[in-house]
């Protein structure tokens, strides 16, 4: 799945949707500024319960002493900029979702081999070793 090019609506949708803020997560995204914006997005929302202005994201970043460095305030701007209007409900939707389901697989794939490589494997630990992994994929 390839949606290096929506990932800035994707992100849009979900700083305008707070019920995303509580199934994605920052490392989902590519960019290291779009982490951090999620993240502080994310803050704001858990301790307010609203989603942030662009001023109030702004504002939050530069006393964020993590991450002020990592975002140009352009980058918020276009973030805010993007009009969700233009886009079907149903197609933001199924995107946004999709984004983060296979995120959340890519992520859960690769916990799960770096799991196998450093877990010693025996007869006598064979099934926990294989149910730990389901569980973690």
């Amino acid at each position: 799945m390839n949606v290096d090019h929506s990932e800035n609506i994707i992100l849009r949708n979900i700083i305008a949707n707070p019920i995303y803020l509580e199934i994605c997560k920052p490392d989902f995204f590519k960019s290291d500024s779009f982490q951090a914006i999620f993240k502080i997005t994310k803050i704001f929302w858990d301790k307010y319960h609203e989603v942030p202005t662009a001023d109030q994201l702004k504002e939050s970043i530069r006393l964020d002493k993590d991450t002020k460095d990592r975002i140009e305030p352009g980058e918020i701007d276009g973030i805010y900029s993007i009009d969700l209007i233009k886009y079907q409900d149903d197609w933001l939707k199924e995107t946004t979702e999709l984004f983060i389901e296979y995120k959340n697989l890519t992520k859960s794939a690769v916990d799960a081999i770096g799991y196998i490589q450093k877990t010693s494997v025996n007869s006598e630990n064979i099934k926990n070793v294989i149910e730990t992994f389901k569980n973690i994929v």
